[in-house]
This record gives C-alpha cells, sequence and structure tokens, in this order.
C-alpha cells in the first residue's frame, strides 16, 4: 500500500510552468514589444499608486486618532442630526 502511493507521487508531472508563460522582452514582433513595454509600465504606476493609497490611509488614521477628531466625533455626529 505504501509503494503505490509513493510511486503514483513520483509519476506526476510537475505542470507548474504550463500555468503561466511570460512573453520574452525580445519578442520578434515589435507591436508586442511595444504593448508589453507599455504592461510593464502601467503596473509599475499602479504599484506606485496602492502604496501611496495604503500610506495615505495609514496617516489619516494616525493624524485622526492623535488630534481631536476621536474625542469629539460623537458629539460632531450628533449635531449633524
Amino acid at each position: 500500500m505504501g509503494d503505490t502511493e509513493v510511486k503514483s507521487a513520483q509519476q506526476v508531472p510537475n505542470r507548474g510552468h504550463e500555468l503561466h508563460q511570460e512573453l520574452p522582452i525580445d519578442f520578434p514582433d515589435p507591436l508586442f514589444r511595444v504593448l508589453h513595454q507599455i504592461i510593464r509600465f502601467a503596473i509599475r504606476i499602479l504599484a506606485i499608486l496602492m502604496v501611496a493609497v495604503i500610506l495615505w490611509g495609514v496617516g489619516d488614521v494616525m493624524i485622526y486618532l492623535a488630534g481631536q477628531g476621536h474625542s469629539n466625533y460623537w458629539g460632531r455626529v450628533l449635531a449633524q442630526r
């Protein structure tokens, strides 16, 4: 019983490389090369923007908690009603 489990596990090929295949930067078609560069540039910009939004949110919470915002929050909420 133990031998068949080991053999079946060894016979399964590793197909992790088939899940994703990166487009090479030196692809022969110039249109695909340009599009690939545009996509990579856009990903960098989006990554920078995501980090900026996260830091902005953390800073906003820290300013809110450090300032007078949390001490008078319910007074402002009730005053608006």
